[in-house]
């Protein structure tokens, strides 16, 4: 038995290339071992549930080159029916939003996208907020020198999902364990019953053995 990596499903209506910078950071983590990018059409919006069966952990991207922040909650939602799903599939801690491109990525403003598209908070386990900048730019390549982007948000994403592969790793440990107490335990119990039957066999053969004085002599 192995702990096999996280496989991340990024859903989004936007082309990749949008958030190949995304799916590179991804890529580098040593809990990782695919990144899917999975395109969620107008004409067939359920065709990425058997995609997202492939995965561990979804991320679902929203660019505000859409013009707004219309996730869920509001009207001409984008992500509706796919927040509800992913939280029923693989779970609320294993959901995440991001919504990129803004001119404001504070706290303030996550508060409020939160305070308006509650379903965010209910459903998913966080959001995140990112700005465009050169530097993001710069780095869209696969070139695997190309230094990383670092940002207090994206560290956020990678501890997610470095604790989810950490909980799955003391689960098996813990289910390991289990396992190897239940065999201790059996071959003890057997061990005993082995002593208990060994030992009444010899009480019993020191019943039947005749002694010399109780043997009686004939003619």
């Amino acid at each position: 038995m192995f702990l096999k990596k996280e496989v991340v499903g990024i859903l989004s209506r936007d082309s990749m290339i949008c958030y190949n910078w995304l799916t590179n950071v991804l890529r580098r983590s040593p809990v990782v071992k695919a990144v899917h990018p999975i395109y969620i059409s107008s004409n067939d919006s359920l065709e990425y549930r058997d995609k997202i069966n492939k995965c561990t952990l979804a991320i679902i991207y929203h660019t505000t080159n859409r013009g707004r922040v219309n996730v869920t909650n509001v009207t001409d939602s984008l992500y509706d029916e796919q927040i509800e799903y992913l939280h029923v599939k693989i779970g609320k801690d294993n959901v995440i939003v991001v919504v990129d491109n803004l001119q404001d990525s504070s706290d303030q403003k996550k508060e409020k996208i939160l305070k308006d598209q509650p379903r965010i908070k209910e459903l998913t386990r966080d959001l995140f907020l990112f700005e465009e900048t050169n530097e993001r730019i710069e780095n869209m390549g696969d070139d695997a020198n190309v230094p990383l982007i670092h940002s207090d948000n994206l560290e956020g994403i990678l501890r997610i999902i470095q604790a989810r592969h950490r909980r799955l790793l003391w689960r098996m440990v813990i289910y390991m364990l289990v396992i190897a107490t239940f065999f201790v335990l059996f071959f003890l119990i057997l061990a005993v019953v082995e002593k208990i039957f060994l030992m009444k066999h010899k009480n019993s053969t020191l019943t039947t053995t005749p002694t010399p004085g109780n043997v009686t002599l004939h003619p």
